[in-house]
């Protein structure tokens, strides 16, 4: 069985009393092929005896996720062996994905064997290396190199606390959760552990095809009870909101980016029995950190668009900057980035406050709600865009000036120059850029215009596109 050393660790030690007390419960339903408490354990006692036999030292491990039962058990396993695990996402691309490995100092990745990489290599350590950190996500960065966020156990066991509380959520192991993102994606990790860590049932969305399609149909053919979603899952559903009954769900939360009003009232009329959360928070604060039950909001409150991030979690500290940037402080907020970089943590009467980025208003009852960035970061999907980043590679490529923005959550960049080969700039985008970040539109000015301080008027730009 599992070393010992391990089953301290919140997402090891959920998962190991769940597998002794419900061995035949369903614990994953994989592109609708269920594996049980004990099958899964065999895939985990797998790769761990694997990690364990090669003589493994190394306290940081890669692994290229899929919607496979290889990655999942492969993120258990790490939190068995005490190591952090840094999903990686083969569909990035090689130039970003080898920014990620350099920046975690990756000197093992755990993959399938139908995943056509580079094969498996070990390299071991003088000395067995138990760190604290439960996982690492990258982030975008406007200097064009990823942001790497060591979340450490406590993190961690921090978020799990507030969800595992009987008093805020009544979640059981009867219940079926649905997880609808991308393993690479911070909050697959409320998706995947918490129903890892109360027995219950974790069915995943395959990837291919239209994917809110594919949550649609698992959501009605499952019977799902409890759901996660960006909010732009329900802008691409659309109409399809007013034809929805999903009597079944009883929890739906929203993150990642800021929820229309109009979207949460269709969706709540399709969920007569859910209670719906709208919740916040970076990566840097450990998935999310504030939340609101929007069936309790009042008439006055529903018609703030975008709609109020909540309250802050009971184990967090806020302070709201004069330049009304949120910043917290508590066990949910990580140590730094792997790089070192502290600016955006400060110190006020002994405590460590991270400043977000993200301009936030609080009403007289506490009630905090998203007035947008600080800078020109934005959310689209889910995922944390750099707009810098994207005009800087641009630049790069076609050499002139590039201003890029956001409009329906689209994303547009406009060249200065007077003409452009978009298939071909297209194309080098694509190789340097994920998917995620590429822009829907490219056009061109001959000049920029300037503001009167000699600036670039970025507002004048836009009215200069849209009359185009």
């Amino acid at each position: 069985m599992f070393q010992d050393k391990s089953y301290t660790t919140p997402i090891a030690q959920g998962f190991l009393n769940n597998l002794f007390r419900y061995p035949e419960r369903t614990s994953l339903v994989i592109q609708e092929k269920e594996y049980s408490y004990a099958q899964l354990s065999k895939y985990v006692q797998c790769i761990y005896n694997h990690l364990l036999g090669g003589g493994v030292k190394d306290h940081r491990i890669g692994i290229y996720v899929e919607d496979d039962l290889f990655s999942y058990a492969a993120i258990l396993a790490l939190s068995l062996y005490g190591a952090s695990y840094v999903p990686l996402n083969k569909s990035l691309p090689a130039a970003r994905l080898q920014k990620i490995i350099d920046a975690a100092d990756l000197k093992i990745i755990l993959k399938s064997e139908e995943v056509e990489l580079s094969p498996l290599e070990f390299q071991s350590l003088e000395v067995v290396v138990v760190q604290e950190e439960a996982y690492v996500m990258f982030t975008s960065g406007s200097t064009g190199t990823p942001l790497g966020v060591p979340v450490l156990k406590r993190n961690v066991h921090a978020l799990l606390q507030h969800y595992l509380n009987k008093e805020k959520y009544d979640f059981s192991e009867k219940d079926k959760f649905i997880q609808t993102y991308e393993l690479s994606f911070d909050v697959s990790v409320f998706s995947l552990f918490v129903p890892l860590s109360i027995g219950a049932s974790c069915y995943t969305v395959p990837n291919g095809g239209i994917k809110y399609l594919s949550i649609l149909k698992i959501l009605m053919q499952q019977e799902i009870t409890v759901i996660s979603a960006v909010p732009s899952f329900l802008a691409h559903i659309g109409r399809k909101i007013e034809e929805l009954k999903l009597p079944s769900v009883r929890y739906s939360f929203f993150s990642g980016e800021a929820l229309p009003s109009s979207h949460a009232k269709s969706w709540m009329k399709a969920l007569p029995n859910a209670k719906v959360y709208n919740c916040y928070g970076p990566t840097e604060t450990t998935i999310v950190c504030t939340g609101v039950l929007l069936n309790t909001l009042s008439a006055e409150e529903w018609n703030i668009d975008p709609l109020p991030i909540g309250y802050a979690f009971e184990n967090m500290n806020y302070q709201i900057s004069e330049e009304a940037e949120l910043c917290f402080s508590g066990v949910q907020v990580f140590e730094g980035y792997i790089d070192g970089e502290q600016d955006r943590f400060y110190l006020h009467n002994n405590k460590r406050f991270f400043k977000t980025g993200d301009l936030v208003e609080e009403r007289e009852n506490g009630l905090l709600v998203f007035k947008g960035r600080i800078d020109q970061q934005v959310k689209i999907n889910g995922y944390r865009i750099e707009l810098g980043e994207i005009s800087k590679v641009l630049s790069t490529i076609a050499n002139c000036r590039v201003f890029t923005y956001v409009v329906d959550s689209k994303i547009i960049s406009v060249l200065e120059s007077e003409k452009f080969n978009e298939i071909e700039i297209r194309k080098k985008l694509e190789v340097l850029l994920p998917n995620y970040m590429l822009p829907s539109q490219f056009t061109c000015l001959a000049i920029f215009p300037l503001n009167e301080n000699g600036k670039l008027d970025r507002e004048k730009i836009k009215k200069l596109i849209d009359k185009l």
